[in-house]
């Protein structure tokens, strides 16, 4: 950091409590995490493709018009709401593919598979000035809309701040949803329809920080794939691992940044892995020209999509295909 000179009032009381965040707020001064938790943001920009567009305007809350669903993947989301102060993060994830990866496990070499994530989109919504974020808007603008243009929803989570009453709603609609944790992950959330809510969910037995860790290893083995958001590359340079007391948290070290986006990233990235699972299917198992026909036709009277939406160059690709097909 350069030595600068600071001006008693009103400044010196701030620096002398937080040199760092001090740095970075009044005197714009880039500070990146002392203790990072991700990997180094060079290593995170292979995951990232820059030849394509993020197709949310998270500004406006709207899609581009060329933003449809091309398969019947199953999709993930994760919504961490901010009403007021902080950014609402959100984001939407599949399975693409799986990733062979060596491991070792008590000095023995390893081969598991792994899923490969594809995020479809990120954003970051903030209040207007003096209002907030309107849930009633994320359902109808966001979720809503991504159902009528005919993505498979296959399971949704917010976090547990004040969404209590929006999870009952999409419940009722026949969304799979529930609230997650991201800070201190005491469950997993599995689809089951014979549920309730249609959520059963498993212990994660004392790992806390299991959401947080699924996105670090996809970023790690770079199994992610997406697009390039501002507000992401800004939050992963500042998370940091912090140890509070007998806790481990994932915070950033600047009270004028949250990391609204990296955990909407970390729920979608944690919901996806625990729902998917790498099997081997035979060519008779995969839908023909006939059932992609019936499907398109449903998915389009059903939820309204409208005709220009679909080609004749549409294709269904399998969750199930090799890595190496997909990059």
């Amino acid at each position: 950091m350069p030595i600068i000179k600071v001006p008693y009032d009103p400044f010196y009381f701030q620096v002398k409590t937080d040199p760092f965040e001090a740095a970075r707020d009044f005197f714009s001064i880039p500070r990146g995490a002392i203790s990072p938790f991700l990997p180094s943001f060079e290593k995170i920009k292979q995951c990232i493709d820059f030849s394509i567009q993020n197709p949310f305007d998270d500004e406006n809350l709207v899609f581009l018009p060329t933003f449809v669903s091309k398969d019947h993947i199953p999709r993930y989301m994760h919504i961490d709401y901010g009403p007021k102060l902080n950014g609402t993060g959100i984001s939407m994830c599949h399975v693409s593919g799986f990733k062979t990866v060596k491991m070792f496990e008590s000095e023995k070499e390893t081969e598991v598979r792994l899923p490969y994530i594809t995020f479809d989109f990120l954003g970051k919504i903030f209040a207007p000035s003096g209002g907030m974020v309107d849930l009633a808007d994320i359902r109808e603008l966001v979720i809503y809309e991504l159902a009528r243009r005919g993505f498979n929803i296959h399971l949704i989570s917010f976090d547990q701040y004040n969404t209590l009453e929006t999870v009952t709603i999409l419940v009722n609609e026949g969304y799979p949803c529930d609230r997650l944790s991201i800070d201190r992950t005491q469950s997993k959330l599995i689809v089951d329809y014979d549920k309730p809510n249609k959520i059963r969910r498993i212990s994660t037995n004392g790992a806390f920080l299991a959401a947080w860790d699924s996105l670090r290893e996809a970023f790690v083995g770079n199994r992610i794939k997406m697009p390039y958001h501002p507000d992401f590359e800004l939050e992963a340079k500042h998370a940091e691992r912090h140890i509070l007391g007998s806790k481990v948290v994932v915070r950033c070290q600047s009270s004028s940044l949250s990391l609204d986006l990296l955990e909407s990233m970390a729920g979608s990235v944690y919901n996806a892995i625990n729902n998917e699972c790498d099997v081997n299917i035979s060519d008779a198992d995969l839908p023909t020209n006939a059932d992609e026909e019936y499907a398109m036709f449903y998915t389009n009277i059903g939820r309204g999509v409208d005709d220009s939406y679909f080609d004749d160059e549409r294709l269904f690709d399998s969750p199930y295909e090799e890595i190496e097909r997909i990059q």
